[in-house]
């Protein structure tokens, strides 16, 4: 009996081994033969899924870290030994849908380690208009795919001063950084200074409001609009300087800062530079060396009248003459009375407008060399789209539509006389010019010297 259980007990033992040898090389096949399949797909694109298998795993030395994009790799060893894979960059084969173009996968950017546990399939994100880029605290959010790719700010996750870039970089592609949108920077409390870029050419309503710690800003002439309340309670900004003529919404500034505005006029003329100015919120006083004039059509001429206190009152449209180019700061409490008679003819607009019927501007002529003068507007043309350029002065003349005010006078008061114009003389300045201009029609001196949109023998050109 003694020896029947002695030999029970042994083969029990030996049973329990045996199961044990069984049970571990079990766990070791199916450890070893584990193969898991990593699935690219195009999403929204077009091109065939790509799997990719992980038994090509099994011969990669353990613990390796230097696995290249879209491979597997093993890493540690006994019970943390893991299956990693880098994610690729995006197939050739993947085809983006129209206006579209890779962003990212559905796990993350290209690059991005993953533990392989189980089948996955990675989803390809593409990117479009209303996708957003988030680079340096700024998230941009796509504007425009084609013709030009473009992004705007749309909002700010820092807390410190911030230089706002020409252009933004994702997956490849160059974004040009061309407004900065509503609410962008507002209420960011420690934001001291904001470097804008020329690339931008509009700021959204409210974009800068409560800042309370901003001091200055200087907007570039390329900018063509300042929203609503753009800068609207922000009581420690003292001065705004801005290197152009835009349209400026309402409460875009507080009361007490400083807004200087440095105009580009066209000439010069006999020594003088001149053009025509226009605000609708706002009230400007041009600066010593500038002359404020109105202007009335008597006849077939037209009569200029100086406003001696230099002062521009919000909704009048004016004629400045300067040595140089005219400097205007807003004035928020002192207003004109000169303007009181009924007698200034000029008109304005606050934005890009449809050129009314019997339209005259200022202008060198179609060949930007010409007698300064108010020639017709063709609504044919290419300049602004064919369309008034904001904060500008016009005149309705509705007579001879071959004659304009062409030519001034040495004594203003005596006004423009009327002059024939050429025939050939039918447009905007631009049209068949070898001058360049920019995009709201002022002529330059020479080439251009910053970024922006011009206009040059009637068509657009961006210069970056």
């Amino acid at each position: 009996m003694s020896k029947l259980f002695h030999h029970y007990q042994h083969l029990s033992r030996t049973a329990a081994m045996l199961l044990i040898l069984l049970l571990t090389m079990t766990a070791q096949t199916a450890w070893a033969q584990t193969n898991y399949t990593v699935t690219l797909s195009s999403g929204d694109g077009t091109g065939d899924d790509i799997p990719i298998s992980s038994a090509v795993a099994a011969n990669v030395a353990e613990s390796q870290s230097a696995a290249s994009k879209g491979q597997f790799w093993w890493e540690g060893s006994g019970d943390d030994r893991k299956l990693l894979f880098i994610s690729p960059d995006c197939p050739t084969s993947f085809t983006a849908p129209s206006d579209k173009m890779f962003a990212k996968w559905s796990i993350g950017n290209p690059g991005t380690i993953l533990e392989i546990t189980a089948n996955m399939t990675l989803t390809a994100v593409w990117a479009g208009v209303g996708y957003q880029i988030t680079k340096n605290s700024i998230i941009y959010e796509i504007t425009s795919m084609s013709p030009n790719k473009e992004v705007k700010v749309a909002s700010f996750r820092g807390s410190a001063d911030v230089e706002i870039p020409a252009t933004v970089t994702s997956m490849g592609q160059s974004f040009s950084v061309t407004s900065i949108g509503n609410n962008a920077f507002q209420g960011i409390i420690n934001l001291n200074s904001v470097t804008i870029p020329t690339s931008v050419t509009s700021i959204g309503h409210f974009a800068f409001a409560s800042c309370k710690e901003l001091t200055s800003i200087t907007i570039p002439a390329s900018v063509t609009s300042i929203g609503d309340g753009a800068f609207y309670d922000s009581p420690k900004l003292s001065s705004v300087t801005i290197k152009c003529n835009p349209t400026i919404g309402e409460s875009a500034f507080p009361d007490a800062t400083t807004v200087t505005m440095n105009l580009t006029a066209n000439g010069p003329v006999d020594g003088a530079y001149w053009m025509t100015f226009y605000n609708k919120n706002y009230h400007f006083k041009a600066d010593e060396n500038t002359k404020v004039y109105k202007a009335k059509i008597s006849g077939n001429s037209l009569a200029l009248t100086e406003v001696t206190d230099r002062i521009v009152t919000a909704g009048n449209a004016v004629i400045l003459k300067s040595t140089g180019n005219p400097v205007m700061t807003k004035n928020s409490t002192e207003s004109s009375d000169g303007y009181a008679d009924g007698t200034n003819e000029l008109q304005g607009v606050n934005e890009p407008t449809d050129i009314p019927a019997n339209c005259y501007t200022l202008s060198r002529g179609a060949d930007g060399t010409g007698a300064l003068g108010f020639y017709q507007y063709k609504s044919d043309n290419t300049i602004n789209g064919g369309k008034l350029a904001a904060n500008k002065a016009y005149l309705i003349y509705t007579g001879a539509t071959s004659r304009g005010f062409i030519g001034f006078g040495e004594d203003e008061a005596t006004g423009i006389r009327e002059m024939a114009v050429p025939a050939s003389d039918t447009s905007h300045p631009g049209a068949g010019s070898k001058e360049w201009y920019s995009i709201d029609g002022r002529r330059l001196s020479g080439l251009p010297t910053q970024k922006g949109i011009y206009v040059r023998n009637g068509k657009k050109m961006i210069i970056k």
